[in-house]
């Protein structure tokens, strides 16, 4: 994803905006973050907060803080082990449900919550 890194915020954090929309992430790169444009990968360290299931919609990305709400399309979903993959404008984000989830499906559209973001710089 190309995402603009519009400040440098405390404990490790930067605040970002994309085409999708503005939040705040923790940074991952063996380089410290400055301002500017950048090529990253998205991660959800730990498992959603919540989902629920939505019309078709467009690919959001919004946060501040300890909580960030995304809506995607579901590429994959494997219920035996909660591994959930999620198509987020042209990323591919995999996240883990803490239970099964019987009613979501590939191809349909999930509005999740997390508890925190990491953005993973690339290099292309």
């Amino acid at each position: 994803m190309h995402a603009e890194i519009t400040e440098v915020l405390d404990g490790g954090l930067v605040r970002f905006t994309s085409p999708l929309g503005t939040a705040n992430a923790a940074w991952r790169g063996t380089e410290p973050p400055r301002v500017g444009w950048v090529h990253v990968e998205l991660d959800f360290p730990a498992a959603l907060r919540t989902w629920a299931v939505v019309p078709a919609g467009t690919p959001e990305l919004r946060g501040t803080g300890d909580q960030v709400r995304v809506t995607a399309r579901v590429a994959a979903y494997t219920p035996e082990d909660g591994v959930l993959t999620l198509e987020l404008g042209d990323s591919v984000v995999l996240a883990e449900l803490p239970a099964p989830a019987p009613e979501i499906r590939p191809g349909g559209w999930l509005r999740v919550t997390a508890g925190r973001l990491d953005l993973y710089p690339v290099d292309l």
